[in-house]
């Protein structure tokens, strides 16, 4: 069976890119090599292994020489720059920056993206929920019923409340019989922003996951955690991978022709357990 090819779409790090590349090269080409690749793109090989390795990092310049070398398409090529970027990003203003031009060219569009004067949605953790009811076929448009069904139930009022924001916002719109239907199958916000609203959206959400522990059956559920420890390279490479990942259960859920007879909320979370160390400093205080 032959390899399957290698889409450079399918990475968030171009060091993974450029090994999974090689070694699709070297399957199908025998010809291929370190020397023919380095040759073609004007670059020392010993460069390529080290980046392969990810010992070393490239400048943009050297990027555009390797997609040549590569034989990358203007849009691949603008994707690798998107992930060179990326790494050498030193806020996080740059690298949403280069993350959003990722994204964009993934070509991901069915993901709707809110700017910053729509993160009122995000104020509670209801909006998202209700929004996420409307596609289900057994849905009432009755505020007590809607209420009554959220997990934990909400008022009435707070769901009127809550249907009239999503209308404002244009996440419902009511089609020509007056009934509601939603505009975006997924809604997303960028990543790492650091809104009020958005920091609360996530503290409630990690809170219907803390009482679904003691409401929701096992078999319904899948909560589970890693305590690991990793190196500052290593965090980065995995929260590229979770961000990787959330599009990924994204694209499942939009394709998906069954019909939806729930909503479900999934929360990423990856955090430290320990304060930084200055490891300068060799006189340690008790600290209990």
């Amino acid at each position: 069976m032959a390899q399957a090819s290698v889409s450079i779409f399918e990475f968030s790090d171009y060091h993974q890119f450029f090994k999974a590349f090689y070694q699709y090269s070297k399957a199908t080409k025998r010809f291929f090599s370190y020397r023919y690749l380095a040759q073609r793109s004007g670059v020392a090989a010993s460069l390529l292994i080290a980046v392969m390795r990810g010992e070393r990092r490239i400048t943009p310049t050297v990027a555009k020489k390797y997609a040549e070398g590569m034989e990358l398409t203007a849009r691949e090529t603008e994707y690798l720059l998107a992930m060179v970027d990326f790494e050498r990003a030193r806020t996080h203003t740059r690298k949403n920056e280069a993350f959003s031009r990722m994204v964009r060219l993934r070509g991901q569009s069915k993901i709707r993206y809110l700017d910053a004067d729509q993160y009122e949605y995000f104020s509670h953790w209801y909006h998202s929920a209700v929004r996420e009811m409307i596609s289900l076929p057994f849905f009432r448009e009755d505020h007590a019923w809607i209420g009554a069904t959220l997990h934990p139930p909400v008022r009435a009022k707070t769901v009127g409340r809550s249907l009239k924001l999503l209308e404002r916002l244009h996440l419902l719109v009511r089609d020509e019989k007056g009934i509601l239907r939603v505009t975006d199958k997924a809604v997303s916000s960028e990543y790492e922003i650091q809104t009020l609203a958005l920091r609360n959206f996530t503290l409630e959400m990690i809170e219907r996951a803390r009482e679904s522990l003691e409401t929701v059956p096992v078999e319904k559920r899948e909560v589970s955690g890693l305590t690991m420890g990793v190196s500052d390279e290593c965090i980065e490479r995995i929260k590229q991978r979770i961000r990787i990942f959330k599009e990924e259960i994204i694209s499942m859920v939009v394709d998906d022709t069954n019909t939806s007879r729930n909503v479900y909320q999934m929360n990423f979370q990856f955090f430290p357990l320990i304060k930084p160390v200055d490891e300068s400093e060799t006189d340690y205080k008790d600290v209990f």
